[in-house]
């Protein structure tokens, strides 16, 4: 594990701000700075969405007390006020309770994640990565572990933001794995032709939030646990797919498993998954 992340709380007369900080290790060289800083800073230039969360604040430390040996090591600051990273809180509600209960931050209450709760999160990673799109930028890494989740105040709506990589590549080091290369990969969640020739669009990145969806419809769960990393392209190409969700209605599996088409002209666009969960949450509010 390369950086460090701490969730700190800040009061004065003036505000009352949670946030979390990361920090590279000292013991990190010029190479892993450089990609730490280029994940952070990768949403810096994008206009502030309700979905996506950016960094607030950089600040920087130097280990050499030797002036020709000037390094600065960045400590970043995201905004949180909420339960944290999506993926834990999916596998916590997943381990805690067999009906997926949770507690609220002051641990007053319980409540139970519903199918539309999971649709209303995965609308809201897609509005977030919708807004990226907009501004030239592709994800490349579209998962839980990179999305924030809290509760909306004096609501029991769940809000979500998606986040760079750089706030959780190094926490879950399963997720990641390196073939061929020193590079460190999120494969189980990576389109064909991103595998194959380390191409990448916002077609790519509709294929991992597909996986993203699967991940939400499971709590949390790795996605093909079986499957050596370096077997993926093949299996992907004899037309292996995740499995449907336990409970998972045959519309919503359905919509997913289109995410997965190898070809990437017969993925649905962004636009059109997001219209299509937006209708299927409407059906799911009649039964509630």
């Amino acid at each position: 594990m390369l950086s460090m992340m701490w969730v700190v709380e800040k009061d004065n007369v003036c505000f009352e701000k949670r946030v979390i900080l990361k920090q590279l290790k000292f013991t990190a060289d010029q190479r892993h700075l450089r990609k730490f800083l280029e994940e952070a800073l990768a949403f810096s230039n994008v206009k502030q969405h309700e979905n996506l969360a950016q960094v607030i604040a950089i600040a920087s430390h130097n280990r050499f007390s030797d002036p020709e040996q000037q390094i600065d090591f960045p400590l970043i600051c995201y905004s949180h006020d909420g339960f944290g990273n999506l993926k834990k809180f999916l596998i916590s509600c997943r381990n805690g309770q067999t009906n997926a209960e949770f507690k609220n931050p002051n641990g007053n209450g319980i409540q139970t994640l519903r199918a539309q709760e999971l649709v209303s999160m995965a609308v809201q990673i897609l509005n977030g990565v919708i807004h990226l799109h907009n501004f030239g930028i592709i994800h490349k890494d579209v998962a839980t572990r990179n999305c924030l989740v809290s509760k909306v105040r004096d609501r029991d709506n769940l809000f979500v933001q998606i986040c760079d990589s750089a706030l959780s590549k190094d926490f879950f080091p399963d997720d990641y794995h390196c073939v061929g290369d020193n590079e460190n990969r999120p494969m189980k969640w990576m389109a064909h032709e991103s595998l194959t020739h380390n191409s990448f669009s916002s077609s790519t990145d509709v294929w991992s939030f597909g996986v993203a969806l699967w991940e939400l419809l499971t709590c949390g769960q790795q996605p093909y646990p079986e499957i050596d990393p370096d077997e993926m392209v093949t299996i992907l190409e004899r037309g292996k797919r995740l499995p449907q969700p336990y409970s998972c209605p045959d519309e919503l599996y359905g919509l997913m498993y289109c995410c997965w088409q190898l070809d990437y002209r017969d993925r649905p666009t962004t636009q059109q998954l997001l219209i299509a969960l937006r209708e299927f949450n409407l059906q799911l509010l009649q039964y509630i």
